[in-house]
């Protein structure tokens, strides 16, 4: 699922956990001889090191060197803690790269799957998968191996070491730690799998009420729904409440264990030491030795086991990037020269049927558009016309036949080229939260906004009269998908937009339909406008009046096309 640069940014990571680990042991072992000055008397001029410190620094007495080791020891640990807040947050850097990368990934994807995809699949589970997805792997996923690789670089280092000193208290800490920590992770690691992936399927379907109420309030408010929609809000709420219960509880439990098998360990020594060693000087040094083992190896195998059941809980994540990625993913090519168009655009011998259709939408289809020429297209309900439009602006691909522009045929190399010519309007204009520059000019950013293209498609859009009663200008905000302008003044700004994006081709896909007779006609007067500045155009609509301005008029039937008699 990721590039090469990746994994080798990955194995420095790997070197720094390791060489953090060395540190790490460097502060643990640090303490050892600070413990042994202050429980053994003599110590310091019995060790050669310690001792040739003790002459050559000028102490004279035992105590200050006692300090002055505290000292150093407290150094020791500040700097190793330094140095581990740095990995850390080199590891946490990384992380939010793969999130940014693999997040990018899908979103792209996404797009490339084409309009068919977004009319099947629900806006909710798109988001999840797009954000909530990438971000549960690098931050559950990523950053639990990397925890896990931490503490057990640690682990294994400090357990040599112990080894090397006393394995009785290895043996102890093994006998009572590991079959407990395994068991636990053997019944309750898929436990957590599924609750996680539960978790996340749960996260669009509490979405969904959400969006409905903010999208369709008057809907729910006029037909007294409310309590509906809240149910079923609250319903899946609390499904996810009982979820995060589990999860927690379950998250918590290593660390009631750790605490178990510790003191477990502690009687165990406290047995051995009156029955074998029966002398207080060796239980309290052997005690001395676990505290200290047990102060970093407890917290990292409880971390340890945090880690392996994060990672566990989060494997679904790793499911569904790979089934999407892997699954179908296509490249476009945004990289080619720019698509003429002088002439005309011809459909050939076009087909079209749906999947799981056997008869055929639209069948040995042709047709010529002369550059400049407006061409209006009827038909019932279901015959093929919104299916033709979406076909000649690149989002379906035909089954049979071509469409060429002045003689170059339509492909998945330059249908880009071709959509960065044609402005589409249709019957519900997509608008965005902010002002009438901003969606005029949509997806440019807003530094970059160039205010002569924007005068200028707003006078061919007819938007003038409109814009002298605002007094903010094209600065006025419009609300959250144009709640606070009319049917009318969204259609005028969805063809101010194709034009400030430079577009020679103009599709209309039933702008007019749901407007009234008097704004419908504005519209109208507007698509004239157009056609005196030689704009070639494609409208769809249901009444023959909005159409009065084409050059022709096609009735789409029985899968063919037929030139209408005005």
């Amino acid at each position: 699922m990721l590039p090469e640069s990746y994994v080798k940014k990955s194995f420095l990571q790997l070197f720094l956990m390791i060489i953090n680990s060395f540190i790490d042991l460097l502060g643990l072992a640090a303490i050892i001889p600070l413990l042994a000055a202050l429980l053994k008397k003599g110590f310091i001029h019995e060790q050669p090191v310690l001792n040739s410190l003790y002459e050559n620094l000028g102490f004279t007495d035992d105590k200050w060197f006692i300090v002055f080791i505290c000292l150093i020891v407290f150094i020791i640990i500040i700097v190793k803690n330094l140095f581990g807040l740095w990995v850390n947050k080199r590891q946490m850097h990384f992380s939010g790269n793969i999130y940014e990368y693999l997040s990018g990934r899908m979103y792209i994807n996404t797009f490339q799957r084409g309009l068919d995809y977004f009319n099947n699949e629900n806006s909710n589970k798109i988001q999840n998968r797009i954000v909530r997805i990438p971000n549960a792997f690098s931050g559950v996923i990523s950053v639990g191996i990397f925890q896990f690789l931490n503490e057990l670089i640690v682990l294994i280092l400090i357990i040599i070491s112990i080894t090397l000193y006393d394995p009785k208290i290895i043996v102890l800490l093994a006998a009572t730690i590991v079959p407990v920590f395994f068991l636990f992770y053997k019944f309750n690691g898929e436990k957590i799998k599924g609750l996680r992936r539960k978790m996340n399927d749960l996260q669009p379907k509490i979405a969904k009420p959400v969006y409905e109420l903010s999208f369709g309030y008057v809907d729910v408010a006029i037909s007294g729904v409310f309590e509906t929609f809240k149910k079923e809000f609250s319903r899946y709420v609390k499904q996810m409440k009982v979820e995060q219960v589990r999860v927690s509880v379950l998250s918590l439990v290593p660390t009631r264990l750790v605490e178990v098998c510790v003191i477990s360990t502690v009687i165990l020594i406290l047995i051995y030491g009156v029955f074998v060693l029966q002398e207080v000087e060796k239980i309290v040094t052997l005690l001395g030795v676990f505290g200290l083992a047990a102060y970093r190896i407890v917290p990292s195998v409880n971390r340890l086991m945090m880690a392996l059941i994060n990672v566990k809980g989060g494997e679904y994540s790793i499911d569904i990037i790979e089934k999407f990625l892997l699954k179908g993913e296509s490249t476009t090519n945004d990289n080619v020269d720019d698509l003429k168009f002088e002439d005309r655009i011809s459909i050939s011998d076009l087909g079209f049927k749906f999947k799981k259709s056997e008869s055929w939408l639209l069948n040995n289809l042709d047709l010529d558009i002369q550059k400049g020429e407006s061409i209006g297209i009827v038909g019932r309900s279901g015959s093929g016309k919104t299916t033709l439009m979406n076909i000649l602006l690149g989002f379906i691909k035909p089954v049979e036949g071509s469409i060429s522009v002045d003689g170059v045929k339509l492909d998945d190399q330059n249908i880009t080229a071709w959509q960065k010519i044609v402005g589409y309007v249709r019957q519900d204009v997509f608008l965005v939260d902010g002002s009438i520059a901003e969606n005029i000019a949509f997806g440019v950013e807003k530094e970059q906004i160039n205010d002569a293209q924007i005068q200028e498609a707003i006078k061919t859009a007819s938007l003038e009269e409109f814009m002298d009663t605002l007094p903010d200008g094209v600065d006025t905000q419009i609300g959250e998908r144009g709640a606070k302008i009319s049917g009318g003044q969204r259609q005028r700004i969805g063809i101010a937009r194709a034009i400030y994006h430079g577009a020679q081709v103009l599709f209309f896909d039933e702008a007019t339909s749901a407007l009234d007779e008097k704004t419908e006609k504005e519209i109208t007067e507007a698509i004239k406008s157009l056609k005196e500045q030689k704009l070639t155009m494609v409208i769809i609509a249901h009444r023959l009046s909005s159409l009065k301005y084409c050059d022709k008029i096609y009735r789409v039937e029985s899968g063919g096309i037929h030139l209408e008699s005005k």
